[in-house]
């Protein structure tokens, strides 16, 4: 008697066993792979909706707005006001408004030093026509430096969610001042300042 009562209870416990597993690795795997093959864009709005933009990095700040100029639909308002390179602004707002989230992963607050977000390479703000604003921020590298790490839209809590993102948007935010100036017009404001 107590041996068939002890067997009934060994496949009861293997029988609850083997349905958490099939339910944890199997269906788990199965729900992980349908939320990965979502992609998610970065931003979910077009370069038409962006009315402005600003870049802080260590040592300054560019600031960057839309005109109604179709052949020059950017001007540098900060630190200069001039024209802005239409390829350097498309070099950084396609990437944003085009590709997705290449990955992402949680961390504990403590961790962003890991990432090289408790001080950040730059940060990118974004104010659509609407005056709705959007953030990101950049951290380092991964380690085979084929993605920098982000916080897109971060909201300081015990937790956040980094994104890994193509490796450019770092080159993008890090390009040189007089890169993201009208040639043109850098031209003509050089000769300015060598005939003064």
């Amino acid at each position: 008697m107590k041996l068939q009562k002890t067997t009934l209870i060994l496949f009861v416990t293997a029988l609850f066993l083997g349905g958490f597993v099939y339910l944890y690795e199997i269906k788990g795997k199965e729900k992980q792979a349908l939320i990965e093959a979502k992609s998610q864009k970065i931003f979910n709005f077009t370069e038409t909706e962006i009315k402005s933009f600003k870049i802080e990095r260590e040592k300054e700040i560019l600031e960057f707005e839309k005109t109604t100029d179709e052949l020059l639909p950017w001007s540098m308002i900060k630190p200069d006001k001039i024209k802005a390179e239409a390829g350097a602004i498309s070099f950084l707002i396609n990437p944003l408004v085009g590709e997705d989230i290449k990955s992402s992963f949680r961390i504990s607050a403590k961790e962003k030093a890991d990432y090289g977000l408790d001080k950040p390479i730059a940060k990118l703000t974004i104010i659509l026509k609407n005056n709705e604003t959007h953030q990101l921020i950049f951290g380092k590298p991964n380690f085979d430096e084929q993605f920098i790490y982000t916080l897109i839209d971060p909201v300081e809590t015990s937790e956040l969610t980094i994104n890994l993102l193509p490796i450019s948007l770092k080159y993008a935010v890090e390009r040189p001042l007089k890169e993201w100036k009208k040639q043109e017009d850098q031209d003509d404001q050089n000769s300015e300042t060598n005939q003064d």
